[in-house]
């Protein structure tokens, strides 16, 4: 159990600026959460082939700003499937091996508690959980938080708890016992007002930062104050996920931004989060993520809830857009590292120009920004997506923006004005001086650089059916038509494998070739890093070969999906 990492070195006097203990044990219990959760599920999950349920979420009160678990007993389709895919890492293929990582990874996270794997593993259960109160934290200190652990044998786990409590690290407190609803709750206090808290109630260890958060969840263990599993959001934001998984994240997106200090204000430069990424947090309900495994890979799915009534006309008009197959990815070059695809791109412009209060510039006429926000949202049709490629060879990577525009003339009005735009900005090119050149029948046009050789960068544009493509070099763009002329990303087996677990009819696309990616980065190492890298990361990483995310807008959600190829 986490409840060391929390509890560092002898803290200095307490005006010497520092990360409070309140602060490091809400991360170091979250820590032992994630340590303890992924890898021990590949130990105490195989017990038993019908798997455990759900007990923990019934313990976080209904105000839980976040909550996160980690199913050590999951459904016998997860633990088949984990087994599979852990098969194929030599280091952990066997239970012993296994074993041993496991209890290597738990010695290293219980280290500064004086406390080991053998102090947890013989009472840690079936599941293990993280939950964030709501609860409005005093000036400067950590959220209330709580660590929850389902035990096997209270006995154990309460005599960990106490030799925690007579070690190095626990002698820093003052402890004192006290009965809260029958419960035994151990409470350490330091002179800086900071709190480490534990109980056991119900067959789960609580440890948390807070008196107060630990009275609620003992209360809502008893029935007396309602729960977060029983509330609509989560009920509804979990039931949209797959049922067999290995982890779980819930999060409240209007209480936990109001921890933030988001809640308080919708001024983007008063608070980024609610100005920004969520400009109308009233909107938002809840976030859900699930983490399962299959044969050949790992998957998160997820879903945000909205209300779309409360939104802004342009907020609402960016998520009405529908999903298609974004028609950008026949330019992918087959050999790129990865792509970034979207629809609805002049619908997302609006929005962020609303979000911003930038709105009344759109009609452009100013010059600059404004012409070229202008051409977006009039002659865009709404794909779009920027693709990096292995680029000439002994250079920099090739990088490629490509826009779907109305037509030919549109394409090239666009490209030609973003690349003025550009250069207007960074001060550097001459357009005066550009060069041409045609490949496959299209035009190329380069603007030269000072320095642009050394560098591995020349800008360069050009149209074809339509969609605008801005290059970092007249090299990417040729691979670029290359690519749509036969032989796209679609065809690349890193990709045809990851698809079929995603879906190309979406309205954005994350895809990464993984094997590529580290291929890249062995390749650029020096000698002697490169060899530590063969030794030390590459075993583990070379069997990762490529990722896809994917999001699907509704009418009251939106759902993600990424999925981890193995091999």
């Amino acid at each position: 159990m986490d409840v060391t990492p929390p509890a560092l070195d002898a803290g200095p006097p307490p005006a010497e600026p520092r990360p409070r203990l309140g602060r490091r044990l809400l991360i170091g219990g979250l820590s032992f959460v994630l340590v303890a959760g992924l890898v021990g599920a590949g130990v105490v999950a195989f017990r038993f082939v019908r798997g455990a349920g759900d007990r923990l979420a019934g313990l976080a009160p209904d105000d839980t700003a976040a909550f996160a678990t980690v199913y050590l007993d999951p459904a016998g389709s997860q633990k088949l499937a984990v087994n599979g895919l852990l098969s194929k890492f030599p280091e952990v293929s066997t239970s012993r091996a296994l074993d041993a990582a496991v209890n290597r990874l738990l010695d290293t996270t219980l280290t500064e508690s004086g406390l080991s794997h053998a102090d947890v593993r013989p009472w840690l259960g079936t599941q293990l959980a993280a939950a964030v109160s709501s609860q409005a934290p005093g000036r400067d200190a950590a959220p209330a938080a709580a660590a929850l652990f389902a035990s096997s044998d209270d006995s154990k786990a309460a005599a960990a708890l106490r030799k925690f409590e007579n070690g190095a690290q626990g002698r820093r407190f003052t402890w004192k016992t006290s009965d809260d609803d029958g419960v035994s709750v151990d409470t350490g206090t330091r002179s800086a007002g900071e709190s480490f808290v534990w109980c056991i109630v119900g067959g789960t260890v609580v440890i948390s930062n807070s008196t107060s958060f630990t009275d609620e969840v003992i209360h809502t263990a008893h029935g007396k104050h309602a729960t977060l599993a029983g509330t609509a959001d989560y009920s509804a934001a979990e039931g949209q996920l797959p049922a067999d998984k290995l982890a779980f994240v819930y999060v409240d997106i209007p209480k936990l931004a109001a921890l933030n200090g988001a809640g308080k204000h919708t001024d983007a430069s008063v608070s980024p989060l609610a100005g920004g990424l969520l400009p109308n947090l009233a909107a938002y309900h809840g976030a859900a993520f699930a983490l399962s495994a299959q044969s050949d890979g790992v998957a998160v799915d997820g879903v945000v809830d909205f209300d779309m009534s409360k939104m802004t006309a342009s907020q609402r008009a960016a998520l009405q857009v529908g999903a298609d197959i974004n028609r950008t990815l026949s330019f992918v070059p087959q050999r790129a590292y990865g792509a970034y695809a979207l629809t609805g791109l002049p619908q997302t412009i609006r929005s962020l120009l609303d979000t911003f209060g930038a709105g009344s510039n759109q009609g452009g006429g100013g010059g600059g920004f404004g012409d070229i926000a202008a051409l977006f949202l009039k002659h865009l049709t709404g794909d779009a997506a920027l693709e990096v490629d292995h680029g000439d060879a002994g250079r920099i990577p090739g990088v490629a923006l490509l826009l779907a525009a109305d037509s030919d003339d549109s394409a090239k009005q666009l490209a030609s004005g973003l690349v003025q735009t550009a250069c207007g900005f960074a001060g550097t090119c001459d357009r005066s001086a550009e060069q041409h050149q045609t490949y496959r029948g299209t035009t190329i046009t380069t603007v030269a650089l000072p320095d642009g050789d050394q560098l591995g960068v020349a800008p360069s544009w050009a149209v074809k059916d339509s969609m605008g493509i801005i290059a970092s070099t007249p090299g990417e763009v040729k691979a670029v038509l290359d690519a749509h002329a036969g032989g796209s990303v679609t065809t690349a087996d890193g990709f045809t494998n990851v698809v079929k677990h995603g879906d190309l009819n979406n309205n954005s696309l994350l895809y990464l070739d993984l094997a590529s990616i580290s291929a890249a980065v062995r390749d650029a190492l020096p000698a002697a890093e490169g060899s530590r890298f063969d030794a030390e990361v590459a075993p583990y990483l070379d069997h990762f070969t490529s990722l896809l995310q994917t999001s699907v807008n509704g009418s009251d959600r939106t759902t993600f999906r990424m999925f981890v190829t193995v091999r």
